[in-house]
Order: structure tokens, then sequence, then C-alpha cells
């Protein structure tokens, strides 16, 4: 109620709509608040009749706490890849070695992801910031408008390098 109150885009949405796209929240037991950050409800404007809909979306602490919900991590890791933090990247299996004492800048040059599961699989997923940028344009909708992408980019690019991760190997 206190999200539908404060946001006049979901009060143009059909009410109904809004509380479907909640329960799908609220079925997997996340809160839906913007402040946590698990889930998000974002209206977007149907172009061709001009109404806006609500869409659930799963946030990036949403994705790791259903993760951590299964039992099945070992561990689960997303972070910044700073100017001359990679030393290595295996071809082979995708790893990438890491070492935070070679920073050379600020500058950050890419993100990745890291799983490993109980039963020993490991994947790790890096995506340098031009390719993070690249697919945010083409799948975001919200990307050329503002929103998360401006606010708030390494949060979007960590929760779409896990993501990926997660869903190319039906981990989840």
């Amino acid at each position: 109620i206190d999200l539908y109150n404060n946001d006049k885009y979901l009060q143009a949405c059909d009410p109904k709509q809004v509380v479907m796209e909640a329960l799908k929240a609220a079925s997997l037991k996340l809160p839906l608040n913007k402040q946590l950050g698990f889930t998000w409800l974002v209206p977007y404007r149907d172009g061709a009749t001009g109404n806006y809909i609500p869409t659930f979306q799963l946030g990036y602490k949403g994705y790791l706490q259903l993760c951590m919900r299964t039992g099945a991590y070992r561990y689960i890791n997303a972070d910044v890849v700073y100017e001359g933090e990679i030393v290595k990247q295996d071809k082979l299996t995708g790893e990438i070695e890491l070492d935070s004492s070679a920073r050379k800048s600020d500058m950050k040059i890419g993100y990745f992801a890291f799983i490993e599961t109980l039963n020993g699989f490991r994947k790790c997923l890096y995506m340098p910031t031009n390719e993070v940028v690249k697919h945010a344009q083409r799948f975001s909708k919200t990307y050329s408008k503002g929103g998360p992408w401006s606010t708030d980019f390494d949060a979007m690019a960590l929760k779409t390098c896990l993501r990926l991760l997660l869903s190319r190997y039906g981990i989840m």
C-alpha cells in the first residue's frame, strides 16, 4: 500500500494488475520495498495504448536470497573489478584471478559473479563494463530513460552478471 501510495506511475496502473504483481513478491516471501532492494514493481508505459503496466522484477538481493534459501550454494559472490585487479583469466574454466592489492585506480573496468555449489560445481562470469552497457541497452526498457541504471549502475550491473550466470547454467 505504501509503495502504491508513494508512486504516481503505479497509481496510473490498473489496481488489480498492481496487486497481481505484488503477489509474486509475496509468493516468493520477498519484501516489496524500494529501500530494501529485494524486489521491485516497475510501471512501464505501453506504447500502443499509453497505459502504465506494472511489472514485477527481482532485484540483486532477491536473487541472492533465493539462492541462499536453496541451501545448495557454498559461495555466491558478485563485485566490481577495478583497473589492475585482473591477474589472469582461465579461458577454459572462465575463472578469473583477482588481486585487489594490484589495483591501479578507482576506474571500474568490469563486474563478475561467482558461484560454487555444495557438490563442487564452480562457475564465474566476468563482464567488462562495455558489455554490461551493451546488454542494458539491448534488454532494459529503462536504460536510456534514466531509472536505476543511471542512479545505481553498479547494483544493476551486479544483478545482470549474477542473473546471467545463474540462468546460463540452469542453476536457478
